[in-house]
């Protein structure tokens, strides 16, 4: 009876205790929340979201702190009030901070998973960051319920192009075009999945009916040595001279390619002046490229297309990989659909995606396949798969051959199978292939073997497939090492003189019995260097001049080699590339589109490039100067010092007279030459020296770096010890420092800035000394391309009409990681890692000497400052600053100027092409 008392008095207990604090909730808590949570809902009505979100603390405001308001505040009061809960998700994707409002849609969830807006919310955030579930089943039923909500058939919408059922997708998102909410959303969609931005295209509506013709469609073959066109009913010879497009611009990544119409149009434009006959798509391009690609041959346009289908890094190296195999094939009938108008490609990690209606098939000279494999992957192939020896197949055939031969028969196959069976139509086609992994042997090529090779010789061309096979190669000089260490290719020549291509190229075509088409060959017009060639043609380096000079040595090699055509390394360039120690010095990464380090050579490879915003500062003339910040005024030596930015360089303007600035390099300076140094720190009273190597000045906020002009025979950058990445060890190597922290110090010495790059080499009757890049070299000349004194590496220039100096400096050899956020290198962390901070700006003080020439700056005596010493001490120098940027609007996009090889190219295609 006891117990039973004490029961029944817990559960009474029990239920007051809850009616208590359902009471306290309703007349305590819940009034406490709704005004606030009402007072926010009227802000977010108003579309003043950040209002409407509030802060909970709230920062000091004026005099004190202001009081907590908005769903922040309604939030901290009800945590789990499931009103406040899905306003704080909603709130938050209206700001796009995705990962927020992802938080909140989902704990909504967890408190009520049947609770349609959570599911709603969270299917938006999935929409918008690619991440998270959007069943389709689900939203569709959510659509049947409320069909009239534009929210709803935006997010089913959206849900149908993930999946790939873009046709099904229009649908919803043309009915949405004129929504005042979601009309823009959905116009955007439109113009994205079929690249009809910029295009006088209307919307489909339908893809073309499949049409399969009785006869098999072959536009273009390979065989004979040659690739051939059918032109009026007959077989012509087509030496193919193409451009590689990449789908880049500034500001663009290739995952992430332009969406317009007009920019591809614009491009194939350049292309087609430039007279190549084919351009090259690295792989499947944005819709709007194929639209535009269309328009220019119904244009009156010639150009062919190289379509590659690129294959990924397989899982473990192994090509055999089953998933691997099978994604590998629907990326072939994804490409093959798109080019025969007929592609509804579903969106993929790094790769385009959307419509694609129009038929181009006819234009396409052949289908390049797979990758510049890494002899890791053939090699890990051929072990884990040994009873792979040979393929019998209907189109392409290889016997007693590696298993990376093997798959590489199977897949060529394939593609000319499905090709024919859906389409009944067939073009050439050829595997990618480079150096690495040729199928010769390269004594110098450590662990070298032939059965890491890809050897074409292997495969066999079987009737049915009557387009046929050729061989695409990408020859680099610089890489593999054995073009400079071997012999055979360091000292082969051609009826001019010293040529490694045309010697390898005369070794591959004996080798290889089908047409081979060199499909990336060029030469960089980088300021920087990353390999230095024994034939001079480096990696990097060469001005407009001597890159059209050797493009065009390249481009008749390869015709005179007996290939079947070539194709030049690239159009445009890139400003997202970058290549070994220079991509560590761009910080960080995902920004290096926004700028352009002029040292890398991987990015200036184009015959076209792209103007910087201040690039014509640096032509001569005090005009443009006008705008540019003005940091010091004088009257004596030097009358004015200007300083701009952009997305290369720092640029400097002195007027100054120098009487000794015009000599040109080689020249013998007087005993008492005019110069002048200017002192620059890209992050002042951090790092840097403060006491200057002459005329007894310290400057309190550090000196990072010391320019000196004047003599162009001795003009030079130098940097601080104190903030130089590298330092010599005691065995004379150059490595870059451990754990290095740059700081500012009273005195040290300002040393060249070097970059490692290639420690002793010795190879097969060819041996290389220790390679490293000079930044300190500052080559005299100017931009004005009317000039004798033209240089596309000049950094600096004398302009004796206007009696200044120019002076332009690469970010790179001041070590600025990301100018478009003012960020700048500081030191590695103990994983070798490099780090960069924020900048306040770039701190200049110039300086008028006199002293013998040369880089003993001990001997220079100082005439005049800025800013004026006081006591043999500069306190703060004036400063460089710039607006961070983020991109371009197209009004202010990067303009695209013809480099001098770009003519040269012009040229010889135009040669070339002649019957």
């Amino acid at each position: 009876m006891r117990r039973q008392s004490l029961l029944t008095n817990r559960v009474i207990l029990g239920m007051l205790v809850f009616f208590l604090a359902v009471g306290f909730w309703v007349f305590r808590v819940r009034q406490q929340y709704q005004p606030v949570y009402k007072d926010a809902v009227t802000a977010y009505q108003k579309g003043d979201y950040l209002e409407a979100l509030g802060c909970d603390p709230c920062p000091p405001e004026g005099g004190g702190a202001r009081k907590p308001y908005g769903f922040k505040h309604a939030y901290t009061i009800s945590p789990n009030a499931l009103d406040v809960i899905l306003m704080m998700g909603w709130t938050n994707l209206k700001l796009r901070r995705f990962e927020e409002a992802g938080y909140y849609f989902n704990r909504a969830l967890a408190i009520d998973p049947k609770t349609e807006e959570a599911r709603l919310g969270a299917g938006f955030v999935a929409l918008e960051t690619g991440r998270g579930t959007m069943d389709i089943t689900v939203l569709q039923d959510l659509q049947k319920r409320r069909s009239n909500d534009p929210s709803v058939k935006l997010l089913v919408a959206g849900a149908l192009v993930r999946l790939g059922r873009d046709m099904e997708a229009s649908v919803l998102f043309k009915e949405l075009r004129d929504d005042k909410d979601y009309g823009t959303a959905a116009r955007a969609a439109l113009d994205e999945m079929f690249g009809l931005l910029g295009s006088p295209d209307p919307i489909p509506s339908q893809l073309a009916p499949l049409s399969k013709p009785a006869q098999t469609q072959v536009a273009f073959r390979a065989s004979e040595g040659a690739i051939w066109r059918q032109a009026g009913g007959a077989w012509e010879k087509f030496y193919v001279t193409g451009v590689n497009l990449g789908p880049v611009a500034p500001g663009f990544y290739p995952a992430s390619p332009p969406n317009r119409y007009d920019t591809y149009a614009n491009w194939l434009r350049l292309a087609r002046q430039a007279n190549a006959n084919t351009v090259r798509a690295y792989g499947l391009m944005h819709p709007a490229f194929y639209r535009a690609f269309r328009h220019q041959r119904g244009e009156g346009g010639k150009l062919s297309l190289y379509q590659e289908i690129p294959a990924d890094v397989p899982p473990g190296n192994d090509l055999y990989d089953p998933k691997f195999i099978e994604d590998t094939k629907a990326q072939v009938r994804y490409v093959v659909d798109a080019l025969h108008g007929r592609g509804e490609v579903p969106p993929r990690p790094g790769s385009n995606s959307g419509v694609y209606d129009g038929d181009i098939s006819a234009y396409v000279s052949g289908i390049l396949f797979g990758r510049e494999f890494d002899p890791v992957i053939t090699t890990q192939t051929n072990l884990s798969n040994p009873s792979k020896k040979s393929h019998d197949g209907k189109y392409v055939s290889v016997v007693d051959a590696t298993p990376t031969q093997v798959w590489v028969a199977e897949m060529l196959d394939f593609l000319v199978g499905y090709e024919t069976d859906t389409y009944n139509a067939q073009h050439p086609v050829a595997m990618i292939n480079w150096p690495r992994t040729d199928g010769l042997f390269h004594p110098t090529e450590s662990g070298r073997t032939n059965a890491s090779g890809l050897d074409e010789s292997k495969f066999r061309v079987q009737p049915a497939f009557r387009a046929g096979l050729f061989a695409s190669y990408h020859i680099f000089l610089h890489y593999p090492e054995f073009f400079a260490l071997d012999s055979t290719y360091a000292n082969g020549r051609d009826s001019q003189g010293i040529n490694p291509m045309a010697a390898y190229l005369r070794e591959l075509r004996a080798r290889i019995p089908y047409p081979l088409v060199v499909t990336e060959y060029g030469v960089s017009n980088s300021m920087g260097i990353l390999d230095y060639l024994p034939s001079k043609w480096n990696h990097g380096g060469h001005n407009e001049d001597e890159q059209a000079q050797i493009l065009s040595r390249f481009t008749r090699t390869i015709r005179d080699s007996g290939c079947a055509g070539g194709v030049v390394f690239e159009l445009l360039d890139e400003w997202y590339n970058s290549d070994r120690i220079f991509f560590d010095y761009q910080s960080p990464h995902e920004r290096a589109t926004l700028w352009i380090n002029v040292l890398d050579p991987r990015k200036r490879y184009g015959l076209a490039g792209y103007r910087t915003r201040n690039w014509r500062l640096f032509t001569g003339g005090a005009a443009g100067w006008q705008s540019a910040q003005t940091l010091y005024s004088g009257s004596g030596a030097v009358r004015s010092v200007r300083a701009a930015a952009d997305e290369a360089f720092l640029y400097l303007r002195l007027e100054a007279p120098c009487p000794d600035c015009t000599a040109r390099p080689g020249a013998r300076p007087s005993a008492e030459t005019t110069s002048y140094v200017i002192a620059l720190n890209t992050a002042p009273s951090i790092v840097g020296l403060e006491k200057l190597p002459f005329g007894g000045v310290r400057l309190a906020e550090g000196a990072g770096f010391l320019i000196r002009v004047g003599d162009p025979a001795s003009s030079r950058l130098l940097v601080a010890d104190a903030y130089n990445p590298y330092e010599t060890t005691a065995d004379g190597k150059l490595v870059p420092k451990a754990a290095f922290s740059p700081k500012m110090q009273d005195s040290g010495a300002f040393q060249d800035l070097v970059f490692p790059l290639h420690p002793k080499r010795a190879g097969r009757g060819v041996n290389l000394p220790e390679q490293r890049y000079d930044a300190s070299a500052m080559p005299y000349g100017t931009s004005d391309s009317s000039s004798t004194d033209f240089d596309t590496l000049a950094q600096w220039y004398y302009d004796a009409r206007e009696k200044a100096i120019l002076v332009r400096i690469p970010w790179g050899k001041l070590l600025v990681t990301d100018p478009s956020s003012l960020r700048v290198f500081f030191g590695f962390d103990d994983a070798g890692v490099l780090r960069s901070i924020p900048s306040s700006g770039v701190s200049v003080g110039v300086f008028a000497v006199k002293g013998p020439g040369g880089g003993d700056f001990s001997t220079l005596s100082v005439t005049e400052s800025f800013p004026a010493a006081s006591g043999g001490t500069i306190g703060r120098a004036e400063r460089l600053t710039w607006d961070k940027w983020n991109g371009w609007r197209p009004e202010t996009y990067p303009q695209i100027y013809l480099k001098r090889s770009y003519n040269g190219v012009q040229k010889d295609f135009a040669d070339l092409n002649r019957p």
